[in-house]
C-alpha cells in the first residue's frame, strides 16, 4: 500500500522526509526548540500563554502562517489545540491539503499542546481531488512530553471553495523524527479507502512516550527510501483497529520493537522487517506476510506467518511462539499451496516454539510448509503439524536437537529431502498417524543421550521413518545410538511377539544399534536384508506382577 501522491504538496515525496521523532536534544528547560521558531500563539494568545485556534490564520503565528522554510513552535505555555485542515488554510495552501514545514517542536514546559491533522478530501487548484491532508517535515523534529499529534482521518469539517465533503487520510511525514509525547492516529468515520499514515526516515518513540491506534489502520512505512520506526516506548493498537507495518515498492522498512507493544487490534508486518530486540508483544499474534523478515533475539511475543515466503533470524527467545501455516499463495496469476521460512543462510536458535502446521482441507485448501536455507539449533520444541494428508513439512535446514530440544510429528508427513543433516541429543517424537521420510542424501543420526519416541496404535497404525533413494541425490541414512521408545497409545495392547517394522529401508541405509530399547520392546534388526526391508521392534508381554 503506497501513500497517496498527494501526501505532499508539489508533484513528488521528498525521499528524506519520514515521519518520526526527532534527533533534536531536550534542553535544560526540558523542552527542545528549533532555532528561529514561527511559534504559535492562537488567536488572542502571546508568548506567555496560547490558545486554540486554526493553523491557516496567519494572526495565530509570531510570524504568520509557516512557510516550507519555517522551524515551527508549538511551545507557548498553555492548554490548547492547533487544528490543521484543509478548510482553514486560505492562501497559504493553494491545494489545500495540509502544511509544508521546514521542521517541528510541539510542546511546552507547562500545559498540554495538541496538534490536530485533520484529514478530509479537497481540491487543488489544478482541479485535482486530493485525499491527504499532511505535515510535511523536512527536517528533524520533536515532541515534546507535553505534545501531543493527532492524525485524525474523518469524514468532518466543512469543505473549501465547493469541495466535496468526503473524508480524507491524516499523515505525517518527515525525515528524522522523536517523539517523546504522543502520537494518536484515529479515524472518527468509517470511510473506504482512507487512513493515517506515518512516513519516517526514523522514527524513534522514546521511553516514556507512546504512539496509540486508537481506530482505523494506521499504516507504518510508505516511503521513497528506506524507513525505520525504533519503540522504546508504548505502542497500542485498541481492539478494531489496525497497523500495518510496509514499504512501497522502492523502499524497506524496518520496526524495531525494545520495549512494550500492546496488540488488542490487528498488527501486521507485510514485506518488511520486524526486529524483535527486547520488550514484549502482548495481545494478539503479529501477522507476518510474504518477503518479511523476523529478526529476532528477545521478548515474548507470538509471530504468525501464513502466506508467502519469511525470512527468520537470530533467535526465538523461551516464551517466544512463531507459527508458519501452509496456506494458498499467488504469484503472477498462479497458484501454489506452500508457506516457506527461511533462515536466511544463517544460523537459527530456537529456545521457544517453532510450530511448521501443513494446514488446510483437500487439494485446493492449505499447502505445505518449508523450512530452507540455513541450520536451525533447538533448544525448545519444534512441531511439525500435518493437517491435511495432501500437504507435508519439508525440512531443508540443518537441524541440531540439543539436550533440552524437542520435535514433534504429528499428523502426516515430515519430509527430509535436501541432503541436510539431522543430529538429534533431545527427544523426537513421531505420531502413531505420521512418518519421517529422510531421502535425496538427507540424515538422522542419534547421540548416546537422544530418545526417538514411535507411537502405536495399532497392528497397522504407528509412527514410522522412511529411509529412501528416489532419485538423484543419494539415499536417506538413520544412525541409531541412543535410546528407541515405542510407545502404545489409545488403549492398544498388541499380542506377545507382535513385531511393528518403525524403520522402512525403501532405498534409504540405516547404521549403528540403538544402546536401549524401551518399554517392553526389542529391536529386530534381522529383517534389515527381508523384502521390503526394515529395522522393527518386537512387543515383549510385560513382566507378571508379584
Amino acid at each position: 500500500m503506497r501513500i497517496p501522491r498527494t501526501l505532499v504538496a508539489g508533484a513528488t515525496l521528498l525521499a528524506t522526509v519520514t515521519l518520526s521523532t526527532s534527533t533534536v536534544q531536550l534542553v535544560a528547560s526540558g523542552v527542545a526548540h528549533a532555532a528561529g521558531c514561527d511559534t504559535w500563539y492562537g488567536p488572542g494568545g502571546g508568548p506567555s500563554g496560547a490558545t486554540s485556534g486554526l493553523w491557516g490564520v496567519p494572526t495565530n503565528w509570531s510570524g504568520g502562517i509557516p512557510a516550507s522554510t519555517d522551524n515551527v513552535c508549538i511551545t507557548a505555555p498553555g492548554t490548547y489545540t492547533v487544528t490543521l485542515a484543509p478548510w482553514s488554510l486560505g492562501t497559504a495552501d493553494p491545494n489545500n491539503n495540509g502544511g509544508n514545514v521546514n521542521s517541528l517542536t510541539l510542546g511546552a514546559t507547562t500545559g498540554a499542546q495538541t496538534l490536530d491533522v485533520v484529514g478530509q478530501a479537497s481540491i487543488s487548484n489544478s482541479n485535482e481531488t486530493l485525499n491527504t491532508v499532511f505535515v510535511n517535515l523536512s527536517a528533524a523534529s520533536t515532541i515534546n512530553p507535553t505534545g501531543t499529534l493527532i492524525l485524525d482521518s474523518t469524514n468532518g469539517g466543512t469543505p473549501a471553495g465547493g469541495n466535496p465533503p468526503s473524508g480524507g487520510s491524516a499523515a505525517l511525514s518527515a525525515g528524522s523524527f522523536t517523539n517523546y509525547g504522543h502520537v494518536i492516529a484515529q479515524e472518527e468515520d468509517t470511510y473506504t479507502g482512507k487512513g493515517t499514515f506515518i512516513a519516517a526516515g526514523t522514527f524513534v518513540n522514546e521511553p516514556g512516550a507512546s504512539l496509540q491506534v486508537n481506530s482505523g489502520t494506521l499504516t507504518e512505512g510508505n516511503q521513497a527510501n528506506t524507513t525505520s520506526f525504533t519503540n522504546e516506548g508504548t505502542v497500542t493498537i485498541a481492539s478494531g483497529a489496525s497497523m500495518v507495518v510496509t514499504p512501497n515498492s522502492f523502499s524497506s522498512t524496518v520496526f524495531t520493537n525494545k520495549s512494550t507493544v500492546a496488540n488488542n487490534g490487528s498488527l501486521t508486518v507485510n514485506n518488511a522487517t520486524w526486529a524483535q530486540s527486547a520488550g514484549s508483544v502482548t495481545g494478539n499474534t503479529v501477522i507476518m506476510q510474504s518477503g518479511s523478515t523476523l529478526a529476532d533475539g528477545a521478548g515474548r511475543a507470538n509471530f504468525l506467518q501464513n502466506y508467502g515466503s519469511l525470512t527468520i533470524t537470530g533467535t526465538i527467545p523461551k516464551g517466544q511462539t512463531v507459527s508458519i501455516i501452509g496456506a494458498v499463495f499467488n504469484y503472477q496469476g498462479n497458484s501454489y499451496n506452500s508457506t516457506t521460512a527461511s533462515l536466511g543462510g544463517t544460523q537459527v536458535v530456537n529456545d521457544g516454539h517453532l510450530i511448521l502446521e501443513a494446514a488446510g482441507s483437500g487439494k485446493t485448501s492449505g499447502g505445505s510448509v518449508y523450512l530452507t536455507n540455513g541450520s536451525l539449533i533447538n533448544n525448545g520444541a519444534v512441531s511439525a503439524d500435518i493437517l491435511d494428508s495432501n500437504w507435508a513439512v519439508h525440512l531443508q535446514a540443518s537441524l541440531t536437537n540439543h539436550h533440552s530440544g524437542s520435535l514433534a510429528v504429528t499428523g502426516g508427513q515430515l519430509i527430509q529431502d535436501s541432503g541436510t543433516k539431522t543430529a538429534n541429543s533431545g527427544h523426537v517424537s513421531v505420531s502413531a498417524t505420521s512418518s519421517y521420510i529422510v531421502e535425496e542424501g538427507s540424515s538422522f543420526s542419534d547421540s548416546s543421550s537422544a530418545t526417538t519416541t514411535i507411537q502405536i496404535a495399532g497392528a497397522k497404525k504407528f509412527g514410522q521413518f522412511g529411509l529412501a533413494g528416489p532419485c538423484c541425490a543419494g539415499p536417506g541414512i538413520f544412525t541409531a545410538r541412543g535410546t528407541l521408545s515405542p510407545t502404545l497409545v489409545h488403549g492398544y495392547k498388541p499380542a506377545k511377539g507382535k513385531d511393528f517394522p518403525v524403520i522402512s529401508l525403501e532405498g534409504g541405509k540405516f547404521a549403528g544399534r540403538f544402546h536401549s530399547v524401551a518399554r517392553n520392546f526389542s529391536a529386530d534388526y534381522k529383517s534389515e536384508s527381508a523384502s521390503p526391508a526394515f529395522v522393527g521392534v518386537v512387543y515383549r508381554a510385560p513382566p507378571k506382577a508379584r
